[in-house]
């Protein structure tokens, strides 16, 4: 995987070694501020849980349960490989002291509410 250090654009080229085209450092800020709802105001909640099975599915479950709006959901491993962090950004409503209660009776850490 090529690194944008130093460098504008990249081109991209297929196994063939043809050129397919250019992306520029632009277009790859672009694709991460969509993942993330940059561009959408929103509660975001920084979170770990423990890196278990079904974990994911049982915040699908919390979330439908307080009929939070996700804008955005990303996952990170944690250096230690036994926890996951989380990063969640939801519709702003006010409910969201009770959601975030749950998430911590369910055994996800709470670490920060921001309004962004």
């Amino acid at each position: 995987m090529p690194l944008f250090t130093g460098y504008s654009v990249i081109a991209v080229a297929g196994e063939d070694k043809k050129f397919l085209g250019l992306v520029t450092r632009a277009d790859v800020l672009e694709q991460f501020e969509s993942a993330f709802g940059v561009k959408r105001k929103g509660i975001r909640i920084a979170f770990t849980s423990e890196e278990s099975e079904g974990r994911i599915e049982r915040l699908g479950d919390i979330l439908r349960q307080y009929h939070e709006n996700v804008i955005s959901l990303a996952t990170f491993d944690e250096t230690d490989k036994l926890a996951r962090r989380i990063v969640l950004k939801v519709d702003p409503n006010d409910n969201i002291a009770k959601f975030t209660k749950k998430l911590e009776k369910t055994g996800f850490r709470v670490l920060d509410i921001k309004e962004v």
